[in-house]
């Protein structure tokens, strides 16, 4: 579909307006402002189809029955739903008021990254007179070394909230595509 906007269009429009008006008496104020509504109007609705336009999936909507998912995929779903049951229902709550927690989900992590054979790098830095850590593991690149992609979850988590979504699952990823790709090297 093209849409053609050409003075005509907008012409066409007020003369539609005219004829529906016609035979009525209306101040030049009243058509002014007619007119004005007209024009919003019309941008609005090329606004909403532009919008629609740009949020629309790609693609078609899968249906019918889910394949059985490969070993390879069992696996991963085993290691996400390990690491999402362990962070947030074993450890739960891990932040600078939970302090001891968010430590426990730190070595965690950093055991994790080494047994998936990474080096561990960590940003110590202080936080309501706590110290707490980033942790950071790296594959170099080997096409395009100097190309960086980050790849990154917080593992603390908001006051009462064992963090199962927010971000027990972010970590769970993060951990098990290091996991993937380590031996890798994009």
């Amino acid at each position: 579909m093209m849409w053609r906007f050409e003075p005509s269009f907008f012409g066409s429009a007020t003369f539609a307006l005219r004829e529906f008006l016609q035979g009525r008496t209306i101040s030049r104020p009243m058509s002014l402002l007619l007119r004005a509504l007209l024009l919003i109007t019309l941008v609005c609705g090329l606004a909403a189809l532009v919008l629609l336009h740009l949020t629309r999936m790609p693609g078609r909507n899968y249906q019918g029955t889910l394949p059985p998912l490969t070993n390879e995929e069992t696996i991963i779903e085993s290691n996400l739903h390990k690491t999402v049951h362990y962070l947030a229902g074993t450890i739960g709550e891990r932040n600078v008021i939970a302090f001891q927690p968010l430590e426990k989900t730190a070595q965690f992590i950093e055991i994790s990254f080494h047994a998936a054979g990474y080096s561990v790098q960590s940003q110590e830095y202080t936080v309501e007179m706590r110290k707490v850590r980033n942790l950071i593991a790296e594959i170099p690149g080997g096409e395009k070394p100097r190309e960086i992609v980050i790849v990154g979850a917080h593992y603390d988590t908001v006051a009462d909230s064992p963090g199962a979504d927010d971000n027990s699952s972010g970590v769970a990823g993060l951990l098990e595509l290091a996991r993937l790709l380590h031996d890798s090297h994009p």
